[in-house]
């Protein structure tokens, strides 16, 4: 069961927002489900850390943007259907 923070949140969450969020955890949680950082934490002193992290939140941002301009195409394509 969801909290009323929770709610209210998610309702004050945009929707580009969530893609772009969804889509970085997304990339984070792969490279180590594929076993490339097990047991390895992201270090901010570390230059070869932040370029993979700074390509993942660039690659996230990219796609979600892509995403976005599909849903609107597809909310313009049943505006005219209808």
């Amino acid at each position: 069961m969801k909290s009323e923070l929770f709610e209210r949140i998610l309702k004050e969450t945009s929707l580009e927002i969530r893609f772009k969020v969804l889509l970085e955890m997304f990339y984070i949680n792969l490279i180590t489900d594929l076993g490339f950082r097990e047991e390895k934490m992201w270090n901010e002193n570390n230059e070869e850390d932040m370029k993979l992290l700074n390509k993942i939140l660039e690659t996230a941002k990219k796609d979600s943007d892509s995403l976005l301009e599909e849903v609107e195409r597809w909310q313009k394509d049943n505006l005219r259907e209808n």
